[in-house]
């Protein structure tokens, strides 16, 4: 289960900004969305996601919000983690 994060007092970071740049660049992504929230159930009972992406380092059926993707018809994507690979460390 994913550990709520705090909330932030600041904006949002100028790497999440970067992240999202770079992604929303794909064609394959429609769209982008720097979560606030503890979890993205809310944003994606609004958006309803073909494909929601997480990292290797979590587990579908562990999400908070598997439970709305799927309900709304959605897919939960798991891409493996690359050793030595980071967006952080690419774009941070």
């Amino acid at each position: 289960m994913t550990a709520p994060r705090p909330r932030r007092s600041q904006p949002r970071s100028r790497a999440q900004r970067a992240r999202a740049k770079v992604l929303s660049a794909l064609l394959a992504v429609d769209a982008v969305v720097i979560c606030e929230e503890d979890t993205p159930v809310e944003i994606l009972e609004i958006i309803r996601s073909d494909i929601h992406v997480k990292g290797g380092d979590y587990e579908a059926d562990n999400l908070p919000e598997a439970e709305t993707v799927r309900r709304h018809g959605g897919e939960i994507v798991i891409l493996s983690l690359v050793e030595g690979l980071s967006t952080t460390k690419i774009v941070g």
